[in-house]
């Protein structure tokens, strides 16, 4: 295991409410910071092929009474505005949890809106690339006796006439839930205006969920057109009969219903809570798979886990590759605010020299901080220790991308100084080895 190291203090004595920069030029490299008055937590982005960039996060104004809404902001390659927009209810907290983007260039956002306490719905929207809203829904999902359930939102996904969202829901397939049933996994499929295709229709299965564990899908990926979806996610399920109920990495197959078959993989450390934050599609130049990364915590102390699984047309024929924790993460807080931001969120990237960059959050110092960690091929323990980005409070790790040029793009939330501290997103345009020169 490696020590962290190589903190990078990013200009803590800043204190302003608008977009900042170094000033150096902009083409290499740079740190800027987006929002309004108040506080805006950075959560995903995604790439254009021109080079621009769509982030989205979760915003609070500073004024007493005010709600969450979801931020996206799109910018040119230098980092530079080229518009925003607040989405949301403006009586109820929207909290955004994931973007993607389109072939044909829309802009898919997924995240929640909070109803009441104990109480959120899926809300899944459109917009364009100049930010004007296409299509938009809001889903309410209810128990075996008609009362409203909690959605939590991981991920949405792209496929074959529509899309599916992931997360974890309080609506249970059993009727009389064991102890440890708290949530089942959730994989909703909407076509491509946004119609929500439930089981109400006879067309789809909302949920899947074993009888006594706490089930959580955290991305669809679909492996075979209209016919299977592999999801990825985590459980506590005693799947395989050992007596031993602690979280592990969790894949269950699909049929073109929505209906589960009986073959569940599981991954990890009977001795730790393995959860996966993040499933990416391995690049063809690093072996053809599907890498998942998250957390694996023992106690008080946390570690990033990454497992990467084979391609196959059928989970049966699914074999692990990899499987590494990677650096200590420290001691995550309890309880984790995961309303605002995923703040143990763990994202990979795949590099055209055929390595990966991860970036986590590390709470190893008295604050969090952004933690950039560059990966072999195999995910083994030779790579250099992280480099850490701190601001001038706590710091949360969102996503990262490489460039075509090369260059690494590294998203989340920095804190900047002065009178009354403000959380905002930031983007980080760093050099192929993660530093602010040239």
């Amino acid at each position: 295991m490696k020590k962290l190291a190589w903190v990078v203090i990013l200009f803590s004595w800043m204190s302003c409410d608008t977009t900042s920069d170094f000033g150096v030029p902009e083409a290499n490299y740079f740190v800027k910071y987006y929002g309004r008055d108040g506080k805006q937590y950075g959560i995903d982005f995604v790439l254009n092929s021109d080079g621009s960039i769509v982030m989205v996060g979760n915003s609070i104004s500073s004024r007493p009474g005010d709600t969450y809404q979801i931020y996206v902001v799109k910018v040119d390659a230098r980092g530079v505005i080229q518009w925003e927009r607040f989405l949301g209810l403006p009586d109820k907290n929207d909290y955004v949890r994931d973007i993607e983007l389109h072939p044909d260039g829309r802009l898919v956002i997924v995240g929640e809106t909070e109803i009441a306490t104990g109480n959120r719905d899926v809300y899944l929207k459109t917009l364009n690339q100049q930010g004007s809203e296409l299509d938009s829904t809001r889903v309410s999902l209810t128990n075996l006796s008609g009362q409203d359930t909690d959605e939590e939102v991981r991920s949405v996904s792209i496929v074959s006439g529509g899309f599916m969202v992931a997360g974890a829901t309080t609506r249970l397939e059993s009727a009389v839930p064991g102890s440890n049933d708290f949530r089942d996994a959730m994989h909703l499929r909407f076509d491509n205006s946004l119609n929500w295709i439930s089981e109400l229709t006879g067309t789809w299965s909302d949920i899947t969920g074993s009888l006594n564990g706490d089930d959580v899908a955290s991305k669809v990926i679909e492996v075979v057109p209209n016919n299977v979806y592999f999801v990825f996610g985590h459980s506590n399920n005693d799947f395989i009969g050992d007596n031993i109920t602690d979280y592990q990495a969790w894949i269950f197959q699909l049929n073109s219903v929505g209906v589960p078959s009986s073959i569940n993989l599981t991954f990890g450390d009977d001795q730790k809570d393995e959860k996966i934050r993040s499933v990416s599609v391995s690049p063809d130049q690093s072996g053809p798979g599907y890498i998942l990364a998250g957390t694996s915590t023992q106690g008080i102390s946390s570690e990033t886990y990454l497992v990467k699984i084979s391609k196959a047309n059928d989970l049966s024929l699914v074999t692990k590759l990899a499987e590494e924790e990677i650096n200590s993460i420290g001691t995550i807080p309890t309880p984790i605010p995961v309303n605002f931001f995923e703040s143990d969120k763990v994202s990979i990237a795949g590099r055209a020299n055929e390595t990966f960059l991860m970036v986590n959050d590390d709470y190893s110092g008295s604050t969090p901080r952004i933690a950039l960690t560059f990966l072999t091929r195999d995910f083994t323990d030779n790579n250099q220790p992280p480099l850490l980005f701190d601001g001038a409070g706590d710091d949360f790790g969102a996503q990262v991308a490489e460039q075509p040029d090369g260059k690494i793009l590294v998203f989340g939330t920095m804190t900047l100084g002065g009178l009354g501290r403000q959380q905002k997103m930031a983007l980080l345009r760093l050099n192929s080895d993660g530093k602010l020169t040239e």
